[in-house]
């Protein structure tokens, strides 16, 4: 599939996609709309993850494949599965989109970008799974700021066509202080482990600091 040709398929689809708007808008088509739309985007990503297996070097076609497919998953277990399932089919669609950021990276391990969204959308992606556990929003801040600090330290340890990417340690260190401060906030112990927090930065600094002299 050239790229006019899936210009012109992708153009035909929307044009589809906006009559069934219509129709659904005039109550011409009522039942089983639920079925319909996740049918169709799991027919669009799935079209897009076509198009990137014809031509790889179209890695871009990955994000809205995935995503789509991710929209129709999220549908069809939002209109079709139980009402406890309703976080699962948010983190279904995080994950899908942290999936398609996996594959990229994987396709060439040179491209460390990748690993900052396929990070977040996987931290939400937890975020959304561990809402009815700890308390819708009580932990948000505590999951973002950790899987931060997960996902900037993975990516210091991660070989570039650079060598590795030691920058990257310092917003981990920022963002595991914070949410340690955020933690220690939720479980009443905010000063303590807040005093805690700056000592352990004050320290990496500091070695940091000495290894650039010694290295000078």
């Amino acid at each position: 599939m050239k790229s006019k040709e899936f210009r012109t398929f992708f153009g035909l689809g929307l044009i589809a996609l906006g009559g069934l708007f219509l129709l659904q808008s005039f109550g011409v088509i009522e039942t089983g709309m639920g079925l319909l739309w996740a049918t169709l985007f799991a027919a669009g990503g799935a079209t897009f993850l076509y198009f990137y297996r014809l031509n790889q070097e179209q890695w871009w076609a990955l994000i809205p494949g995935f995503a789509m497919i991710g929209i129709g998953a999220l549908i069809g277990v939002a209109e079709y599965g139980p009402p406890e399932l309703g976080n699962v089919a948010g983190s279904i669609f995080m994950f899908s989109i942290a999936l398609s950021f996996l594959i990229i990276y994987l396709r060439n391990r040179e491209v460390w970008w990748p690993i900052i969204p396929l990070g977040f959308c996987a931290t939400l992606g937890i975020m959304i799974l561990l809402d009815p556990i700890m308390g819708e929003g009580e932990f948000d801040a505590v999951i973002l700021f950790l899987g931060g600090a997960l996902t900037f330290g993975a990516l210091g340890f991660l070989p570039s066509s650079k060598g590795k990417m030691s920058w990257a340690f310092i917003p981990a260190v920022v963002m595991l202080v914070l949410g340690g401060i955020f933690l220690a906030d939720e479980l009443g112990s905010a000063q303590l482990i807040g005093a805690a927090a700056l000592v352990i930065v004050g320290i990496f600094l500091l070695t940091r600091t000495l290894r650039e002299r010694g290295r000078t």
